[in-house]
């Protein structure tokens, strides 16, 4: 769940897909969803990071999540929170339903940093789990991300209060 949360977090952000048995059927395309880009209210970095981390620790919770435009196979996704610390540490919550795949733990930890400039965070910078999600839209309680998972595109909402 780490990579596509991180990808989109990137959550993940961020992570991989669920049981196919999830959503299967023929209506499976009528599963499609927009999670559409929004404003980045932060004005610099240090208000971006800031809006993460909440200045000590903020938890962010999953709301949507799309895998190639599609919910399918992403029932498992919403269940998953993270961490942000100001320390630039992380922990991931896969929750109650994991994925499989990548998301086998209940919990993750590792680094986390911003790249204002390019609107990211980066996951485990310089290592091998090293991931970045792209930030396409940001308020104090709602965080969007844009990511890829095996050549798809992954996109998540996250709130917090």
């Amino acid at each position: 769940m780490k990579k596509i949360f991180i990808a989109l977090l990137s959550t993940v952000f961020l992570f991989a897909a669920c049981n196919s048995s999830d959503n299967d059927g023929p209506n499976a395309a009528d599963d499609a969803v927009t999670i559409e880009e929004g404003e980045i209210v932060a004005m610099d970095e240090a208000e971006f990071k800031s809006i993460i981390d909440g200045d000590a620790e903020k938890i962010w919770a999953a709301s949507a999540f799309t895998l190639a435009g599609l919910t399918t196979f992403t029932d498992c996704r919403l269940d998953d929170s993270m961490l942000f610390r100001s320390d630039g540490t992380y922990e991931y919550n896969g929750g109650q339903d994991l994925c499989g795949a990548e998301d086998d733990a209940f919990i993750k930890t590792g680094t986390w940093e911003v790249n204002f400039d390019d609107a990211t965070i980066i996951f485990d910078k310089g290592t091998s789990n090293e991931e970045v999600g792209e930030v396409i839209g940001m308020t104090e309680t709602e965080i969007k991300l844009k990511g890829a998972y095996m050549m798809m595109e992954v996109r998540g909402v996250y709130t917090s209060d």
